[in-house]
């Protein structure tokens, strides 16, 4: 025996008391730690202070105890094989071996204790005893968890033996699985022959950014997983820290980060029309379930407007929107762009290969504009994608699962399209489940001066100046133009109107060309409008006296009766409403300002 024979929690063990151990110095009272001596059956044979006043037990009564009872019950059979495995089996005697366990203290509270065991032989060189120093880390632990917990990232740690720590509940809430389905799951994906972790913990090898999929109750999950190896004493087991980001979120990221977000809902529609207020009324209610959806209208109508809005107000407006103008791509690229490729797909296929639009509109929406204009030969892919709901990358063998509602939209009549056997009529009745017809603005007059008024107001907020004010003149020849262009010209007529008519009011001699000379207003047509006004009659309206007459004359004669005729209207209907101002607007399907505005212009205000 060495000079620790006679400390005094120690007595010989002639006495049957608790042994002193020979590896630590003699102030092991004074040690925060805990020390044990115990037999390889598991009983004491020694413990300082620290243990004793841990577990609340006097020296005489921890001793021949088996220390097992002292063991969270859910860690003892982690404590057996750690001692069989690492202890027992260590050809080293002197080689120490760390585990961390749950015990409970003298207050029958849970702590977590770091322990490293030391094996003893005897005179033959077989082992006898062992010995153990603990380290209770259960606020470090527990400030680690509070962490782990925390954090949007999947996180836990593994071993070569596939035993999973500090598993934080990402992945549960994420899956809805209990934590031993989880962890089983984790071990059949992660430690299959050619698995990421295994390569991971035999060469050392960081891995970044490796898609895994894992199980979930209605349909798998993708993840993205990223691993490094833990340093470890160089006779410890390997350990990897792996991080799991599920696939959807690092998509609706990349998406923000591009912009392929949406900007417009259901209230930035303006309209007092009843064919528009009937198209969103339906959008409302399609936007309720999963079905697809095709969007018919002309270009400029808005159908990506209505996209963006259903999805703002469908159960996926959490997920990523994500756009793709099928008219835009070239044929040979809109396969690689819907379902993008791996490494070495094709020449100049980027290293790493690449997610198409549907995979990351997976859990959202995928809007594919211009559907009519999508090459015949893949529509076919497009078609096997929405039947079974998986894609397939370009020079990939595995299919991967995709969640996407698919909204459409075209500009083209897709049934005279499939006559001309340019589009599939398998796909068209895949695609036009729910459908939507947006009307032209040819055919919302009364919405031209609402948007006129929102636009205009648009501009004067972005550049902080005052509204110009404008001619009923004009608002006139905007509501009676025909718009082919629909909505996206009459925005870019009224900016430009807005900065070519500088401090002044704009009138009609700021309209442009293609407005001028469908109204007649150019001086090269100075004859056919003569001719056209001679043949045209006009109440009260002043005959020109000669085809000599200039054509300032005639549009004054024009404008004059034209703004005789609508001030008699504007009055006959507020007189019938008694002076109501917001019924005379209703009843002449009219906006209020630009009521306002005429019968500013008319001296009609009281």
């Amino acid at each position: 025996m060495n000079s620790l024979d006679s400390h005094k929690n120690c007595p010989d063990a002639s006495k049957n008391q608790l042994l002193p151990v020979d590896f630590l110095p003699v102030d092991i009272d004074d040690m925060s730690e805990l020390v044990t001596r115990q037999t390889l059956d598991m009983k004491l044979l020694y413990a300082n202070k620290a243990y004793c006043d841990f577990t609340g037990k006097s020296p005489s009564e921890l001793l021949g105890k088996n220390e097992m009872a002292f063991v969270h019950p859910e860690d003892r059979d982690k404590l057996i094989h750690y001692i069989h495995s690492h202890v027992l089996n260590s050809p080293d005697s002197h080689s120490k071996k760390s585990i961390t366990l749950r015990f409970i203290n003298s207050l029958g509270k849970t702590a977590w204790i770091e322990w490293t065991g030391h094996l003893i032989l005897d005179d033959y060189g077989k082992p006898s005893e062992f010995q153990a120093v603990g380290r209770d880390i259960t606020r470090e632990k527990s400030s680690i968890e509070n962490i782990l917990t925390r954090i949007n990232e999947t996180v836990f740690t593994i071993d070569e033996s596939g035993n999973i720590e500090a598993l934080n509940n990402m992945l549960e809430k994420q899956l809805s699985l209990s934590v031993q389905k989880l962890e089983k799951a984790l071990n059949n994906t992660l430690f299959s022959s050619s698995g990421p972790v295994q390569q991971l913990l035999q060469t050392g090898i960081e891995c970044k950014n490796i898609e895994i999929t894992l199980p979930r109750k209605k349909s798998n999950a993708r993840y993205l997983l990223s691993g490094t190896l833990l340093e470890q004493t160089s006779d410890a087991p390997k350990k990897a820290l792996i991080i799991l980001q599920p696939l959807t979120t690092i998509n609706s990221v990349a998406n923000h980060s591009t912009k392929a977000t949406t900007q417009y809902t259901f209230d930035t529609i303006i309209t007092n029309n009843k064919k528009m207020q009937q198209a969103i009324k339906y959008a409302r209610l399609f936007a309720n379930n999963n079905s697809n959806i095709l969007i018919t209208g002309e270009s400029g109508t808005g159908k990506e407007l209505f996209a963006q809005s259903i999805h703002n107000v469908s159960n996926r407006k959490n997920g990523p929107f994500v756009a793709i103008n099928c008219g835009a791509i070239p044929k040979d690229l809109i396969g690689s762009e819907l379902f993008g490729y791996v490494e070495g797909a094709f020449t100049g296929a980027k290293k790493g290969g690449q997610t198409g639009k549907f995979e990351q509109a997976s859990g959202g929406t995928l809007f594919l504009d211009e559907i009519g204009d999508m090459p015949l030969e893949q529509q076919v892919a497009l078609l096997r994608v929405i039947q079974e709901s998986q894609i397939m990358r370009i020079g990939d063998n595995k299919s991967i699962p995709v969640d996407v509602r698919v909204i459409c939209a075209t500009h083209k009549d897709l049934l005279t399209e499939i006559h001309n056997k340019n589009f599939r009529q398998d796909l068209y009745y895949r695609l036009n489940v729910m459908s939507i017809d947006i009307p032209p603005l040819r055919e919302r007059g009364s919405d031209v001066a609402l948007l006129f008024d929102h636009f205009m107001e648009k501009i004067t907020t972005t550049v902080g100046l005052p509204v110009k004010p404008c001619s009923p003149e004009v608002i006139d020849c905007l509501c009676d133009y025909p718009w082919p262009g629909n909505v996206r010209e009459l925005q870019n007529t009224v900016e430009r109107l807005y900065y070519i008519a500088s401090d002044e009011s704009i009138t009609v001699n700021h309209l442009p060309d293609n407005i001028r000379k469908h109204f007649n207003l150019d001086s090269h047509l100075e004859s056919h409008l003569n001719n056209h006004l001679d043949n045209t009659p006009y109440n009260n309206a002043p005959q020109a006296k000669s085809t000599k007459s200039t054509l300032s004359d005639i549009r004054k004669n024009r404008q004059a009766n034209t703004c005789n005729t609508e001030k008699v209207v504007i009055q006959t209907v507020l007189n019938k409403h008694n002076g109501n101002v917001s019924r005379t607007a209703k009843a002449m399907e009219v906006s209020r300002s630009t009521l306002y505005r005429k019968m500013r212009a008319y001296n009609l205000l009281s």
